[in-house]
């Protein structure tokens, strides 16, 4: 009887800890003094809390979440990811796409990928967003030209320099 009894008081102190911790966002220091405990006690507690279901943990990434709207064209076409960025007249609409396409190229891009790329204000506006990754040792860049479309010399040569500068190199297209 005093091994149950002496459970559902651990039971007990684990939850209130956690509380603590968790939902009223108490120091590990201000829950030992609260309770009288100590704080690497405290601290066991918090682990337990999250190893015995009691506590869950969730980072929730803004840039994973999928909007109806979006999964809606990722089933209807078939495709791995939609990503929608409002858009509005103007250059600041262009920098959001760019950026949002830089985000999703971080995340896709491995070392010894090939990047196939066109020439305009959104790809300009995606380089400008990309950050130096040094794991990227191996990544080409293959031009592709879309008729009717006018390239803009120094937006390529921009584009190349800041592929290049995040350890992107680019090729010619054959």
């Amino acid at each position: 009887m005093k091994k149950k009894e002496n459970t559902a008081y651990a039971r007990l102190q684990t939850n209130k800890v956690a509380k603590l911790y968790y939902e009223n966002d108490y120091s590990q220091e201000m829950i030992a003094k609260k309770l009288g405990l100590s704080r690497p006690y405290i601290s066991k507690l918090l682990n337990e809390s999250k190893s015995n279901g009691i506590v869950k943990v969730q980072v929730i990434d803004p840039l994973s979440i999928e909007t109806p709207l979006e999964k809606n064209l990722r089933e209807h076409f078939g495709l791995e990811k939609v990503r929608i960025v409002p858009m509005s007249e103007g250059i600041a609409s262009l920098s959001r796409l760019g950026l949002e396409a830089a985000r999703y190229l971080d995340t896709i891009l491995q070392d010894g990928d090939i990047i196939g790329l066109s020439w305009g204000a959104t790809v300009y506006e995606c380089s400008k967003a990309l950050i130096r990754r040094d794991d990227l040792l191996s990544c080409r860049c293959r031009q592709f030209s879309i008729p009717g479309k006018c390239v803009i010399f120094w937006r390529r040569i921009t584009t190349w320099a800041k592929f290049s500068s995040m350890g992107v190199m680019p090729t010619s297209h054959s």
